[in-house]
């Protein structure tokens, strides 16, 4: 009996008996009712010594929050919410702050702008899944890489969601992180200041997309001058140094034109800058282009001098590069400022190279406004048949680029080149009137044909000799009647006579001078 006095050691809980313990649990009491759980109901009234065995409930009877509960409760929240909550759980709170104040911020500028802004129909960026997942990937990266002091893998964190967000077409997104990679490359050191320049002209080129020009201008300026002197490469293997002067060159080339109505001479200054620029960068063909608009520029402002000179120098290049197209912009461009000065005949040498440049290159637009410029030279200079033969031909290459406008236009103008080749007979049949002259101004009228010139007046000739030929033998005639008129001398001498000048004879002779002069009226 000893033995069975001492201390018994614990049941472990669990196992086949605990669970043949949890079948056999009754249902719990009714509400109100005094009974407890069975476990407290067997150790009700019972003192126990200190160490014995009290049984506890098993562990699956207790009440922690079970997965199921918060399977739901992720399947009733938005997608967005449980991402928030995840990037939160995970430690992320700066992401969770710079995701939370660029949803607010969208909602606010819808709601600021209206709903005529065209901002409300598009979707709001905590309804796009996709957009989230690359959000919070990138935005925990660059959290966990900036607590390391890793700044560089944090300003590719944060590249890579400007450019998603680029291409995607956000450019509020985008714009946004290229700022905040400016930012973050002023804190990276050891590269020279690569990165810097590198955000600078992804800013630039963010403002040029959005139209700042100059905010653009700015920032690629600041690329420009940390880019002097380095030689930095892109992947590609370009000069970044370079590339800086291409970008400056087309962002002022546009402000140029941007402000070319309002002052002229601020669009030359521009001008003059994307020039420098393209010479800088070494590019011999945006060279040559900015100097073909600079001498364009001069050319509106009636400095024809140096126009000339910046044509020439585009010229050059376009010969270096085999341009046909080029040179012949450029010989058309002399040519033009060659006749602001009164040059012609340098105009007109220019204008046929351009010509036959055309022709090669085999550009018909460029060749039918080299014929009708040459045209119009021709006409100017009076040299109507060669004006008439350059309309004829930009006439027709009108025609075969099925050009409207351009065929209309061509079309008037050589109408008015062949109306000057007739002009000067249509003058002499009209200073000259005679039988003939008037027979050539009646068949011009009828049939719009050429009857003035020397070889239709020969063919006239030719043909229908009968008119003025018949006028001499008529006179010949008329002078044969007279001689052999029976009458006496005197008296045809005074029929001659009173016939030709005045026609005024005596009374005796009315009779006779009537009969007479009745025979040529019949």
């Amino acid at each position: 009996m000893t033995s069975l006095a001492t201390q018994l050691p614990p049941i472990k809980v669990g196992g086949q008996v605990t669970q043949q313990v949890i079948r056999h649990v009754p249902s719990p009491p009714a509400k109100g009712s005094s009974l407890g759980s069975p476990y407290q109901r067997s150790s009700r009234g019972i003192q126990r010594t200190e160490g014995s065995f009290v049984r506890s409930p098993p562990s699956e009877l207790k009440k922690p929050a079970s997965s199921d509960k918060i399977d739901t409760s992720r399947y009733r929240n938005t997608y967005e919410h449980n991402l928030c909550l995840d990037m939160l759980k995970e430690g992320f709170h700066q992401s969770f702050q710079e995701l939370f104040n660029l949803m607010e911020k969208q909602k606010r500028d819808i709601q600021s702008l209206g709903a005529d802004s065209g901002l409300s129909d598009q979707p709001l960026l905590e309804d796009e899944p996709e957009k989230l997942d690359q959000l919070k990937h990138h935005l925990t990266t660059s959290e966990a890489a900036r607590r390391r002091g890793k700044m560089d893998q944090v300003y590719h964190s944060l590249l890579s969601l400007a450019r998603f967000f680029e291409e995607t077409g956000d450019f509020w997104l985008s714009d946004h992180f290229y700022g905040s990679c400016l930012k973050t490359s002023l804190k990276i050191r050891g590269d020279g200041r690569r990165k810097e320049s590198e955000a600078n002209c992804n800013m630039g080129l963010a403002s040029e997309k959005r139209g700042d020009l100059f905010k653009a201008a700015d920032s690629l300026e600041s690329f420009y001058n940390l880019t002097k002197g380095r030689l930095w490469q892109t992947d590609n293997g370009e000069n970044l140094h370079s590339l800086s002067c291409g970008h400056l060159r087309r962002v002022y080339t546009t402000m140029s034109d941007e402000i070319k109505e309002e002052d002229l001479m601020k669009s030359i200054d521009y001008l003059l800058k994307a020039y420098g620029m393209a010479k800088e960068s070494g590019d011999s063909q945006q060279e040559g282009l900015a100097g073909y608009r600079l001498g364009n520029a001069y050319e509106e402002i009636g400095d024809a001098e140096t126009a000339i000179l910046y044509h020439n120098g585009y010229l050059e290049k376009c010969q270096q590069n085999s341009d046909d197209v080029g040179m012949g912009r450029a010989c058309q461009a002399l040519a033009r400022a060659y006749e602001m000065q009164g040059d012609v005949e340098s105009s007109m040498k220019y204008l046929e190279m351009f010509v036959e440049l055309a022709d090669r290159s085999q550009q018909l637009p460029e060749q039918q406004k080299a014929c009708t410029s040459l045209g119009s030279i021709y006409n100017s200079l009076g040299k109507y048949e060669d004006a008439v033969r350059m309309y004829r031909r930009g006439f027709e290459i009108a025609q075969d680029l099925a050009a409207v406008e351009t065929t209309e236009a061509t079309r008037v103008e050589y109408g008015m080149a062949l109306a000057h080749t007739l002009l000067a007979g249509y003058s002499q049949c009209m200073d000259q009137v005679g039988k003939s002259n008037m027979q050539r101004l009646l068949d011009f009228k009828s049939s719009r044909w050429d009857t003035f010139s020397e070889e239709a007046t020969l063919d006239e000739g030719d043909e229908g000799g009968s008119g003025e030929n018949s006028n001499s033998v008529e006179g010949e005639g008329e002078k044969e009647n007279v001689t052999t008129d029976p009458a006496p001398e005197g008296e045809v001498k005074e029929q001659i006579d009173g016939g030709t000048d005045s026609g005024v004879t005596s009374e005796g002779e009315n009779g006779k001078d009537g009969q007479l002069e009745g025979q040529p009226a019949e």
